[in-house]
């Protein structure tokens, strides 16, 4: 893998974010722990992942693990966002304007938190 990059590389073939991406996931490999995470897949499906890393001239595994990464944080990063409709939004807003006054619970809770945090 490393030969057939270099190779590239040395042609011209790469862009400036490949060869930057590819150094950052042999960085990533070399000092990260590694952990085993194996997949049976059709034979279709492996032919198709096994193109598209020949396109980016690196391995299979390379290719997965750049690929699984990027798709796994976006899904967390979709995931820790809060979208709301323009209702909910100015309902929000609202509360942040002019919140509630605290209701009985909220001021026990509070007196609680008090006594077990010390503010210094």
């Amino acid at each position: 893998m490393l030969k057939r990059f270099t190779r590239m590389m040395l042609r011209g073939l790469l862009s400036r974010r490949e060869r930057i991406d590819h150094f950052q996931v042999l960085l990533m490999q070399a000092i990260a722990k590694t952990e085993r995470l194996e997949a049976r897949v059709p034979v279709f499906l492996k032919r198709i992942i096994q193109r598209a890393a020949d396109l980016q001239g690196c391995s299979i595994t390379d290719f997965v693990i750049s690929t699984l990464d990027k798709s796994a944080r976006e899904t967390v990063r979709e995931h820790e966002l809060m979208k709301l409709n323009a209702e909910d939004s100015r309902i929000f807003a609202q509360a942040l304007i002019d919140p509630p006054k605290p209701n009985a619970a909220l001021r026990r809770a509070f007196a609680a938190h008090s006594k077990m945090v010390s503010m210094k």
